[in-house]
């Protein structure tokens, strides 16, 4: 009657089995079995228990066979949880971090954390190891075995090395780079993003990056995208997802801005300012990013489409520090003599705040669905008047926290801080608590 499909053959399977007396007397093996396999990106064909519960078995594609197997033995039989790490930019915070994986060595063993370098890249040359990278000379193994390399390097990697579950971090400002997410995503890395682009390219490429993120079992976290090491992405989306909503937010997202306006406030002269920001590191390698406001213009889409709006860059709107026709046909080396023609309007725009008892500030605003970025005089004794030197502040009211507003305030640039950030996010990457 049609109630059973024709009986065929399928060819290059496997099966895979786990046995066990324990199986009786342990609740959640079959769902612990289950989920390792799903982690290798493994999908399952068959499943079959036999009827005296010490065996579970399951059929998948041959070429799956290895991984699944893999998999379960980590879950079963490792008393270490694995992260292996595939490292794109190895610059200010690239750098930090791998240093900070050294200082932590210990920390991390203790808590059974078995942390591999596996790769790193520069923008000219690729580094992969079979095993791990040592990390007390890595930039000499780079210089001396690195190679060019492209996307599909990259992609190859955890199958070359047989990865289960590895991890991209992204430490580059890299655009291009940003928009090979989903195709990280589809083939089975995790992904840990310092750079900010990839969630401010159109909003249908945001959504497909989720959307890839879900349909692998692949994490895509991306805390430092907004006011670097500070918990504010993490807070927020626990906000939204326990029925929140979000009133207006204002907040300083910029350190080297941070940097820079606290200068002014001293009488120092925009030029020097910005001078000495870049000296200390502060700003974004091209200056002009955060002096055209578009540095803290994408961080407050990121925040703006965390709380449900559906927006475009473009649709931002941006007050430049500086105006582009004055720092537009300028390199990194004209900047500053550039910025000087600057320098008496904006000391005469901070003498008119400082009669009123207020300061300029660089302020990122989201109330009633309008997004804006631009100069403000801010009173002193408001959340956003104390901020100087680096540090950010983001204000946030909430359907809860109003009329006294949630303030989260901390350092918001510098490649510490950002790095230890990145650092969080790639341990949140592991489907296993640390402390088991």
């Amino acid at each position: 009657h049609g109630l059973i499909e024709d009986i065929g053959v399928q060819s290059d399977r496997a099966v895979v089995s786990l046995v066990g007396e324990g199986m009786k007397h342990n609740r959640g093996i079959a769902a612990r079995f289950l989920t390792a396999i799903s982690s290798a990106g493994v999908n399952v064909e068959v499943i079959a228990q036999g009827s005296t519960e010490c065996a579970i078995a399951v059929v998948v594609r041959g070429e799956n066979a290895q991984p699944a197997t893999r998999a379960c033995h980590t879950a079963f039989f490792s008393h270490s949880t694995h992260i292996d790490v595939i490292l794109l930019g190895c610059g200010n915070v690239g750098g930090e971090l791998l240093d900070q994986f050294q200082r932590q060595a210990d920390s991390l063993i203790e808590h059974h954390v078995d942390l591999r370098v596996r790769a790193i890249a520069n923008s000219e040359r690729l580094l992969v190891a079979d095993d791990k990278i040592d990390l007390s000379n890595w930039q000499e193994a780079l210089s001396r075995d690195g190679k060019p390399w492209a996307i599909e390097d990259v992609i190859a990697i955890r199958q070359k090395l047989g990865l289960l579950s590895p991890t991209i971090v992204d430490c580059t400002t890299d655009e291009a780079l940003a928009g090979e997410y989903t195709r990280f995503l589809s083939n089975g890395f995790n992904i840990v993003a310092a750079n900010k682009k990839a969630n401010t390219k159109d909003f249908d490429y945001y959504l497909a990056m989720r959307e890839a993120a879900a349909r692998n079992f692949r994490k895509f976290l991306y805390e430092t995208n907004v006011a670097a090491g500070l918990p504010f992405i993490d807070t927020l989306q626990g906000l939204i997802r326990s029925g929140d909503e979000l009133r207006t937010f204002e907040g300083i997202l910029s350190g080297s801005l941070s940097m820079i306006f606290g200068l002014l406030q001293d009488g120092i002269p925009l030029s020097e300012a910005v001078a000495r920001a870049m000296e200390l590191g502060y700003t974004e390698p091209d200056p002009r990013d955060d002096l055209s406001g578009m540095d803290v213009a994408r961080k407050l889409l990121i925040i703006a489409r965390e709380v449900g709006l559906r927006l475009e860059l473009d649709e931002i709107e941006v007050e430049p520090v500086v105006p582009p026709d004055v720092v537009g046909s300028v390199d990194r080396s004209g900047l500053i003599g550039a910025l000087q023609t600057l320098d008496a309007s904006l000391q005469a725009r901070i003498g008119e705040a400082e009669s009123d008892g207020k300061v300029l500030r660089y302020v990122a605003r989201v109330e009633d669905g309008r997004c804006r970025v631009s100069i403000e005089a801010v009173p002193l004794e408001k959340p956003l008047g104390a901020i100087r030197d680096g540090e950010n502040a983001l204000v946030i009211h909430t359907h809860y926290y109003q009329p006294i507003p949630m303030v989260l305030r901390g350092y918001g640039a510098g490649a510490a801080v950002t790095a230890a950030g990145v650092f969080g996010d790639l341990l949140r990457t592991v489907w296993r608590p640390l402390d088991n």
